[in-house]
């Protein structure tokens, strides 16, 4: 009987390891699984700005401030795979300026 229990207090250690390393295993499946969605989905959306951005056409790119050869770089930078390296710029505005005053100065600034 004492070798029974004995037997029983051994293998206890080994039924919990084996549930840890079968809990620690099932958590990293799901981690794996998650960062491949978030992959998925980042993916998914550069590829349908890439897209967007091919059906344009040359002078609607200009007016955007592109050129055609910017557009996987645009893409990529508006997905937040690759850091923003772009700089734009837009009027500045004073608090009494009004819209239509013609005395507006450009601001240049970076986009990060």
């Amino acid at each position: 009987m004492k070798n029974l229990i004995a037997r029983r207090e051994h293998h206890r250690p080994d039924a919990v390891s084996f549930v840890e390393r079968l809990v620690g295993s099932a958590q990293a499946m799901l981690a794996l699984v998650r960062r491949a969605q978030f992959y998925l989905i980042k993916r998914r959306s550069r590829a349908a700005t890439y897209r967007s951005l091919r059906q344009l056409d040359n002078r609607m790119l200009h007016d955007l401030g592109l050129d055609r050869s910017e557009i996987l770089s645009v893409a990529v930078e508006a997905c937040g795979d690759a850091a923003d390296t772009r700089i734009f710029s837009r009027p500045a505005t004073r608090p009494n300026e009004h819209p239509g005053d013609s005395r507006k100065r450009l601001h240049v600034y970076s986009r990060g």
